[in-house]
């Protein structure tokens, strides 16, 4: 949970977000989030208890999956989109560098939309609730 404990934050108010932000945002203040490494005992067995519909809700988001960069930026994370940005960049200079096989290109680089993709959502709530504007992913 990145050493933040959620009962010290408040929520704040979230009506300008839509039904979905507010859901997600509700669930990991309750519960927390998912860690890159360490995972989240609470949280897991929280997702466990939701249906496919809510697991997938919580920690996938289409629209950073198909529009990584832009969709930062939508956001106002546009720290985040820079790094995204370069990322993307340095990842086809070396499969160019390389001359990585096309299957492993493309497969690098869904790699990268799908873990932005599962991220933008704890990224989006450590940016507007939690006030951390930083350059990291």
């Amino acid at each position: 949970m990145s050493g933040v404990n959620p009962e010290v934050v408040e929520l704040g108010d979230l009506t300008d977000l839509d039904d979905k932000w507010r859901l997600r945002f509700q669930f990991f203040h309750e519960h927390g989030w998912q860690g890159l490494l360490k995972p989240n005992r609470a949280y897991q067995e929280a997702l466990k208890a939701l249906s496919y519909r809510q697991r997938n809700i919580l920690t996938f988001n289409g629209f950073a999956f198909f529009f990584g960069v832009f969709y930062m930026m939508h956001l106002g994370m546009w720290r985040k989109a820079v790094t995204l940005f370069v990322v993307g960049v340095a990842l086809g200079a070396v499969s160019l560098l390389l001359d990585l096989p096309n299957p492993l290109d493309v497969g690098l680089t869904f790699g990268l939309c799908g873990y932005i993709a599962t991220r933008a959502n704890t990224l989006y709530y450590e940016f507007r609730v939690l006030g951390r504007h930083t350059w990291g992913l």
